[in-house]
C-alpha cells in the first residue's frame, strides 16, 4: 500500500468528486487566511484534508485544549454557503511497513448526516478510516466548528492585550533545550 493509492481510494471511494489543492481559505472574523491541502465537494458538502509527514495529533483532547485547531478552522472557512461534512488528517509518510498497520486512514472528526458521503459503501467505518473518525450530529458538528473558532478569538484578545507569556499543555516542551 502507498500514499498515492491511498489518496486515490479516498476519492474514488466517496461521493467527493471536485477535489481542489493548496486552495487559500479565509476567515474573515479572525483575520486570518491559510492554505488547505484539499477541499472536497459533494453537492451540499465540503470536507477538508491536511496530508501529514510528520507527527500530529487528531485526538479531542488536542482540539479541546486549543493545540490543534487549523484543520476545523479551515473547514468553517470552506464551508461557507455549504454544509460541512467532514475534517480530516491523512498520514502521508511513505515509508516500509506492514500493510496491515493502518497508517493510511484518514483521522478526525465528520457530520453524522454526511457519512455515506465519506466512503459510499461503508460510510465512516469504511477501511479508509477504520475508527481514526469520530461522528458528531450535523447540529453538534457545527458548534464543535465554532468552538475553535472561539478558541482562536479569545487567543487573539489575550495576545493583543500583550498577553505572550509561554503557557505550554502538560509536557508539550520537554524536548525543547
Amino acid at each position: 500500500e502507498c500514499v498515492a493509492a491511498a489518496v486515490y481510494a479516498s476519492v474514488h471511494g466517496s461521493a467527493f468528486s471536485d477535489c481542489r489543492n493548496e486552495r487559500k481559505v479565509r476567515i474573515p472574523e479572525l483575520g486570518l487566511a491559510g492554505r488547505a491541502d484539499r477541499i472536497d465537494s459533494a453537492g451540499e458538502y465540503v470536507r477538508i484534508v491536511d496530508y501529514k509527514t510528520g507527527h500530529f495529533d487528531a485526538s479531542p483532547t488536542a482540539y479541546y485544549t486549543g493545540r490543534s485547531l487549523q484543520l476545523e478552522l479551515y473547514l468553517l472557512a470552506a464551508s461557507q454557503g455549504k454544509k460541512p461534512a467532514g475534517a480530516f488528517y491523512f498520514p502521508a509518510k511513505d515509508e516500509f511497513s506492514s500493510p496491515d498497520d493502518g497508517k493510511f486512514r484518514m483521522k478526525g472528526f465528520y457530520n453524522t448526516a454526511a457519512e455515506q458521503l465519506l466512503d459510499c459503501e461503508n460510510g465512516a467505518s469504511g477501511v479508509l478510516f477504520e475508527g481514526g473518525a469520530r461522528g458528531m450530529s450535523e447540529e453538534d458538528f457545527g458548534d464543535f466548528l465554532r468552538y475553535g473558532a472561539l478558541v482562536a478569538a479569545r487567543a487573539q484578545k489575550e495576545m493583543r492585550a500583550g498577553n505572550v507569556r509561554p503557557s505550554p499543555y502538560d509536557d508539550q516542551c520537554e524536548y525543547c533545550a
